[in-house]
């Protein structure tokens, strides 16, 4: 979907996706059936809308951008061949845990600048992540805002207790995590530090990254809701 996505920028086509990815987050927010069979019965009612998209520098992504810990997942998820589904994500963060240090960035949003430790920083588009993570849960892909979901330094035994809350949504509860909406940011860092959109890697040491939605950006076949029907 990804990069299918960023060559759609500029057209008029419409994106139909059947779910046969490892972690179809996006696919939800479309409310399609997780059996292709079905999700293509869907498809061919031909319900469709416009949605958001965000932009980060040059990369278009439709569903969230993943900044330090979760880029570092991604990253090690490459490497494993056996596994499916949302069980890939599992292994490679209990892999990431141990070896992943926290990072410093510079962090603008919404008038405000603030240079912090952090964790983690996921901005969404969509509401889950990596399968079913569900760090920005209130997040909806067409009101022209990300959610942003903040997680700052972690111990390794906080890390330990508080990700299984990110199955629910439960972590925004925690104080070290702080959510807010934009239309935008920036983010810098020095040496730099690892992102990915949509579950690809866009790179290990990034100086800076230009982050900005784009509504109404593509349209899309999904299935409507009951009231919608």
């Amino acid at each position: 979907v990804h990069e299918t996505v960023n060559g759609m920028i500029g057209g008029s086509a419409t994106l139909a996706v059947i779910p046969i990815g490892s972690g179809n987050d996006f696919v939800k927010m479309l409310s399609l059936p997780k059996d292709p069979e079905q999700a293509i019965e869907v498809i061919r009612q031909n319900h469709r809308r416009k949605i958001d998209l965000g932009k980060m520098n040059d990369t278009i992504f439709p569903n969230g951008l993943g900044i330090g810990f979760d880029a570092w997942v991604v990253r090690e998820s490459m490497k494993v061949k056996r596994l499916r589904g949302i069980l890939i994500y599992l292994y490679a963060v209990l892999k990431t845990v141990f070896s992943y240090p926290n990072q410093t960035v510079t962090f603008s949003a919404n008038g405000k600048t603030e240079t912090k430790r952090i964790f983690l920083i996921a901005v969404g588009n969509g509401r889950a992540m990596g399968g079913g993570f569900f760090l920005t849960p209130e997040a909806r892909i067409d009101d022209a805002l990300f959610d942003v979901c903040i997680i700052h330094a972690l111990k390794k035994r906080e890390v330990f207790w508080h990700l299984p809350k990110v199955f629910w949504g439960g972590h925004v509860k925690i104080h070290q995590v702080q959510m807010l909406r934009t239309a935008s940011l920036k983010i810098e860092s020095r040496p730099g530090i690892a992102a990915h959109a949509d579950g690809e890697l866009l790179g290990m040491n990034l100086n800076t990254l230009n982050i900005s939605i784009l509504p109404t950006a593509l349209k899309v076949i999904y299935k409507p809701s009951d009231e919608e029907s």
